[in-house]
């Protein structure tokens, strides 16, 4: 997953965990299917300085695909015309869309492997819908059972692919009875049971292993500490404020004094530092800076800010260039927040137990992570190489003269 779509999944999960029964109420009147959370969830990433409406898409029956209605949030991340890549759905029930008669453990599977709560492009999504439509046909098949045109792929791509309309603030909201405590009983268990299996997900995470490249921190700090240094791994997390999304973030530090800290005391080691810095549609300049950026991030904070700064302006320049405005992920203020938020210093992983951390395919995404990072560090090398050789080429021509 990009590391755009990352951050954006982080905040929606961070938000969708904030949001009380009360927050409801005030939101919409009626029986709603869950409709005030979408549009509360949205008000807060608009809060957030997102882009976000909810989307409501209504189709017309055609062939074997019935008709029906779907309802959804977005972002948009350019002010131009907007293309798959330029606008990130968001589903709070994905796994719900899927459900099939008595599945087969294989479909619980793969339905239990599904986020519960999607954001991504659409062309992620159709992916995402060509594998459940195989896999329920799959499981109905086991059953004697076919396929209901309401879980075909057609009526499924209808759901997020049909024409829509962006919603700001609920549709028809009128009337005393909007504030009734009674009237969200649904949507509040509706958000309690998205709530406990977020919070499910976030510990299965942690557990299995899907660790973001964690694993190589932890690894590099306890090497770090065999030579002498007093590394750690940090992790950061902040709330969201004004238009700074919350998020989180983990690096290395070396703590380079037994006195108070001070910027300079303090090292920081960012191990994918580019990462930080990708941007949609980068014009030919900002990619030109990114490859300069150093593949591993290693100095002081005072020197990581002028980095940012840099990076910041020309990101803006670059997205101006397409029409398009900085995301909020992209900001100075929430680019700090990733190095300078208040920490905690790991010195071993966080809830490291349980015999599955030893298999094999739990960190096959790290090992390629790692594969690419050590990659990017032999080219970074060569070029470092090259360049010095040039350098002292020319000045033996300087002293000497040409042969």
């Amino acid at each position: 997953m990009p590391q755009h779509e990352t951050e954006v999944l982080s905040a929606v999960r961070t938000l969708m965990l904030s949001i009380k029964e009360k927050d409801l109420h005030s939101v919409k009147s009626g029986t709603c299917n869950a409709s005030c959370i979408r549009f509360y969830l949205a008000k807060l990433l608009r809060l957030s300085g997102h882009n976000a409406a909810v989307c409501s898409a209504r189709w017309q029956g055609s062939g074997k695909v019935p008709g029906g209605d779907n309802e959804y949030i977005d972002i948009i991340m350019s002010d131009s015309p907007v293309g798959q890549d330029d606008r990130l759905i968001i589903d709070i029930d994905f796994r719900s869309h899927f459900e099939i008669a008595r599945a087969v453990d294989s479909y619980q599977r793969i339905m239990e492997s599904l986020p519960v709560v999607y954001v991504g492009t659409v062309a992620r999504l159709n992916q995402f819908l060509q594998v459940m439509v195989d896999a329920a046909k799959f499981s109905l098949k086991q059953n004697s059972m076919p396929l209901p045109p309401w879980r075909s792929l057609n009526y499924l791509q209808s759901k997020w692919l049909s024409p829509y309309k962006r919603h700001l603030g609920p549709i028809n909201q009128e009337g005393p009875g909007m504030f009734s405590p009674g009237l969200h009983r649904q949507c509040a268990e509706n958000l309690m049971r998205l709530q406990f299996a977020l919070h499910a997900e976030q510990e299965a995470e942690r557990f299995s292993g899907t660790c973001n490249a964690s694993c190589i921190r932890f690894y590099l700090a306890k090497l770090l500490r065999l030579s002498g240094y007093n590394a750690a791994v940090c992790s950061a997390r902040w709330q969201g404020t004004g238009k700074v999304p919350g998020g989180d973030n983990e690096y290395v530090d070396i703590i380079l004094s037994d006195t108070p800290l001070g910027q300079d005391d303090r090292l920081i080691i960012d191990i994918d530092f580019r990462s930080h810095f990708e941007i949609a549609r980068a014009v030919d300049s900002y990619q030109r800076i990114m490859e300069s950026l150093p593949v591993v991030y290693v100095g002081t904070v005072a020197r990581l800010n002028q980095f940012l700064q840099v990076m910041v302006d020309a990101a803006k320049f670059s997205l101006k260039q397409n029409s398009m405005p900085l995301p909020p992920w992209r900001s100075l203020n929430y680019l700090q927040s990733k190095w300078l938020s208040p920490y905690k210093r790991h010195l071993g992983p966080i809830n490291q137990e349980g015999p599955g951390m030893f298999s094999p395919g739990l960190h096959k995404q790290c090992a390629e992570n790692l594969k690419g990072l050590q990659f990017a560090l032999h080219a970074e090398q060569e070029a470092e190489r090259f360049v010095k050789k040039k350098k002292k080429s020319r000045e033996r021509i300087r002293i000497h003269g040409a042969p």
